[in-house]
């Protein structure tokens, strides 16, 4: 490896986390745009080597802007940006990844194109949004300090949801099909709790855990759980900026037909330690 200059770790990062489904980018959508805040947009994701894109994520501090291009593609937006951390950091998705594997040039270069990120930004704190496996291993090469908020959801409706989605096999839906039922919900149940195992060593940051439901039926209680967790102090206009946005409410009934008694029954047992541990309703067989 050739010499060169470290870049510090970026200090106070907010990362928020969880296993997929669970309200993340709801709940990234809405956190990045409290002033001062600076993140990957899509643009910086899909041309992850110039950090210069980041000028029009100013555009979403002029709230008319911001509240007309919800939902629009084409516009900065904040990213779970996984082209831009696989192009700086190769092995990023590795669940497995120890500080051995790590390249440090890679990694520097990776701080450095944040932190030029953060000055067209004019920005005071980095934010991002992860879903799945931890990640520990690099977040703790990249970020000094970071804040960590976990959103989780009933893991019934997250594993359900991984079914209607389709994942891993959207582009084998062939083998979709041909699946059974139960060996789907087996292979989702599976990696829903490798990634409920997975978060824990992310209690060794400042960790907050939020439930998707709670955000949905009080928007306002939540936050202030999430400001006083992370710092910070809810402005007029973030608090404006929050109440203006229409977010549908829980959708979890939607799944409540989904799958046959015998299924939901097993959803319930393989669950069960997650649902109790979370406080939800467990059903027993």
């Amino acid at each position: 490896m050739g010499l060169f200059s470290p870049i510090l770790k970026i200090n106070n990062a907010i990362i928020i986390h969880g296993p997929g489904r669970s309200g993340t980018t709801l709940l990234s959508n809405l956190l990045s745009l409290y002033s001062g805040f600076y993140w990957i947009s899509g643009y910086n994701n899909k041309f992850p080597a110039f950090p210069s894109l980041s000028i029009f994520n100013n555009l979403l501090k002029y709230q008319s802007f911001e509240k007309y291009t919800r939902n629009k593609k084409k516009f900065p937006r904040p990213a779970e940006a996984y082209d831009f951390w696989n192009y700086y950091i190769p092995n990023f998705n590795d669940s497995n990844l120890t500080i051995s594997n790590i390249d440090y040039e890679k990694v520097n270069k990776c701080r450095e194109t944040i932190t030029k990120i953060g000055n067209r930004m004019n920005g005071k704190r980095f934010i991002t949004k992860i879903t799945g496996y931890s990640r520990f291993t690099i977040l703790n090469e990249l970020f000094s300090n970071p804040s960590i908020i976990w959103i989780e959801r009933d893991p019934r409706i997250v594993v359900m949801s991984y079914y209607k989605q389709k994942w891993f096999y959207k582009k084998n839906e062939e083998i979709f099909n041909k699946t059974s039922n139960r060996e789907l919900l087996e292979i989702y149940v599976e990696k829903y709790l490798s990634f409920y195992k997975d978060k824990k060593k992310l209690t060794k940051f400042n960790f907050t855990q939020i439930l998707y439901e709670d955000l949905i039926q009080d928007r306002k209680k939540v936050f202030c759980n999430i400001f006083s967790q992370i710092g910070e102090k809810i402005n007029p206009k973030f608090q404006k900026t929050m109440d203006s946005w229409e977010v549908r409410q829980n959708l979890n009934n939607n799944y409540n037909n989904f799958l046959d008694k015998d299924e939901l029954d097993f959803l319930n047992q393989s669950l069960k330690k997650p649902i109790i541990e979370m406080g939800y309703t467990f059903n027993k067989s």
